[in-house]
């Protein structure tokens, strides 16, 4: 099964989306493409159904999965893409010149942060990006206290209080400020999330600030300080539209 509540993962995206800009999709984990394009694939059985319409018809998708079977199947529900058979943890499109990416959707059930890392350190990215994650951690913190961090660093929690710490301030804590701080000059301009069980479903939308570049990953052209840290208080604010610099503090 690829998809537990798909109404859910949908409107996760449709919600983000808004703030996306012209350019390829790059999905690894693509599975049977379900989340791209739509629909199920032939003889699905009634729980591998996608009811949902695809979110990416309109765009290039660049796609990668471990299962070979599963990328036969995603090639021949994308025609408008290039799927290849691949350990989805390290990039595998640093061959091609993609252009711009301008959504990345980390659909990995328990560990999209090595792909993240590589992705974002070796792709070419639009200057306004939209990520999506699904991310397994708080299973393996509540469990035996394992605690794998965004960076790839391992700890083992004891104590159970802590535990729960970590556990129940996972993303504000222990994610979120690690994820600002690793993607800049880029700025997170929304987010948005939900949970089910231990599972993590979360996106961001990341915008360059202070005219930086990025080029294949690499930064040029940065000359501005450090971006502040996004609030999700306050009116919300158009995709596209930066926030008046005379806006009063709250």
């Amino acid at each position: 099964m690829q998809h537990i509540d798909p109404h859910r993962k949908y409107l996760l995206r449709r919600h983000l989306l808004r703030w996306a800009k012209e350019g390829p999709a790059y999905v690894p984990f693509i599975g049977d493409g379900d989340i791209c394009v739509g629909g199920s694939k032939p003889g699905a059985l009634p729980h591998e159904r996608y009811p949902m319409p695809g979110l990416y018809n309109d765009r290039f998708i660049y796609g990668a999965d471990l299962d070979p079977q599963r990328v036969v199947i995603a090639r021949s529900r994308i025609p408008h893409g290039r799927i290849r058979v691949a350990n989805c943890d390290v990039y595998p499109f640093a061959d091609l010149q993609t252009g711009p990416i301008a959504v990345a959707d980390f659909d990995a059930w328990n560990e999209p942060w090595p792909a993240f890392r590589s992705w974002f350190e070796h792709a070419e990215k639009a200057e306004q990006v939209v990520i999506f994650f699904t991310d397994a951690h708080r299973l393996g913190i509540m469990a035996d206290g394992t605690h794998i961090r965004p960076d790839g660093s391992k700890v083992t929690i004891q104590s159970l209080t802590e535990r729960r710490a970590v556990y129940y301030f996972y993303l504000s804590k222990h994610v979120w400020p690690w994820f600002e701080d690793y993607i800049r000059p880029y700025r997170v301009v929304d987010k948005s999330r939900y949970v089910r069980g231990m599972i993590t479903y979360w996106g961001a939308a990341i915008r360059l600030e202070n005219g930086a570049t990025m080029a294949r990953g690499k930064l040029s052209n940065f000359k501005g300080k450090k971006a502040a840290p996004f609030k999700s208080k306050g009116k919300k604010r158009s995709p596209g539209t930066a926030k008046p610099k005379s806006s009063p503090k709250k």
